[in-house]
């Protein structure tokens, strides 16, 4: 699966998949960029527009901050449900990494740069133990 680098003999993971001891080893780079920068569009939209959409909406000047507070909800219900979206893509990649991995029949080791294993496939197991 990983070929090695010649210049210095590390392992160079396949094109998109980040090294296990990288920052980004867990983190499909694109999806959280779109979902981070939909979230700031969102939000700043919903800053920006959401007291004037109110006040369109909502005639009675005294009855606002009770609509306030389904405003305060709504938003933190949409944030909610793009986090779940993140984290449902993470759970998702790793989760097909994974069996790829397994279903190798050539040995997948995950190594960090100080030795230590921090995953392997079933042919590893086999193999290794």
């Amino acid at each position: 699966m990983n070929t090695a680098n010649p210049r210095s003999g590390d392992p160079v993971p396949p094109q998109g998949i980040a090294p296990p001891d990288s920052p980004d080893a867990l983190l499909p780079t694109q999806s959280v960029r779109s979902i981070v920068l939909s979230y700031v569009v969102l939000a700043t939209f919903w800053i920006l527009f959401s007291d004037q959409l109110l006040a369109a909406v909502i005639a009675d000047p005294d009855a606002r901050p009770r609509w306030s507070i389904y405003k305060a909800l709504v938003f933190v219900l949409v944030t909610g449900a793009m986090l779940y979206a993140l984290i449902y893509r993470l759970v998702a990649r790793l989760q097909r990494y994974q069996l790829l991995a397994d279903q190798a029949r050539d040995i997948v080791l995950f190594v960090r740069k100080d030795g230590a294993i921090i995953d392997a496939n079933r042919a590893a197991v086999a193999a290794y133990g």
